[in-house]
């Protein structure tokens, strides 16, 4: 460092350096932080499609005549899923908010409300309601599906922006090692 002193130009290289590597360490710290958090949204995005994937099951036997029985299992699940989507939409902001930080404002998808017909299915039961709600179910698990795998994409960018940073915060400090040895 006193040897740099007297190089105002290797100073001022050397700072240089040493602010683009805090730069890189901090962008590394933030996309930490997205992908802990795109990989959470993710997490939860598989809780909710299983409670969907019962539900569908329970809403399939309904179908075939499954009765009050089957009508309480389906919307056991889909209470489960409705809960498991409300957690997902709080950990969807904090994705939200995450990548924000790293300057990405991809385009997730919308979770819709989930107001599916319990009361006209379980006090009206009959086929097409039945069919009505199974149908919901289906939606609402391709939305999933779909939200999913822009997630999944998301964290794909992420990974290789991670990559990249990680890289060239390397790359400074061999650079900074080799200014300061050539001294």
């Amino acid at each position: 460092r006193q040897l740099l002193l007297r190089q105002p130009e290797m100073a001022a290289q050397l700072a240089q350096m040493e602010q683009a590597q805090a730069e890189a360490r901090s962008q590394l710290r933030e996309l930490e932080e997205a992908i802990g958090a795109g990989n959470a949204a993710l997490g939860q995005t598989a809780a909710v499609l299983d409670s969907l994937g019962s539900a569908a099951g329970w809403g399939t036997w309904d179908l075939l005549g499954g009765g009050l029985i089957s009508d309480l299992a389906k919307y056991s699940h889909l209470d489960s899923a409705q809960q498991n989507t409300q957690q997902l939409q709080a950990l969807l902001s904090r994705f939200r908010t995450e990548l924000a930080d790293v300057h990405m404002a991809p385009q997730l998808g919308e979770i819709a409300p989930g107001g599916l017909l319990q009361f006209v299915d379980i006090f009206f039961d009959n086929l097409f309601v039945d069919w009505a709600v199974l149908s919901q179910i289906h939606d609402a698990q391709a939305q999933m599906e779909q939200l999913q795998a822009q997630i999944s994409g998301v964290l794909e960018k992420l990974s290789r922006l991670h990559a990249y940073r990680l890289e060239e915060a390397s790359r400074l400090d061999g650079q900074i090692t080799a200014l300061i040895a050539g001294l």
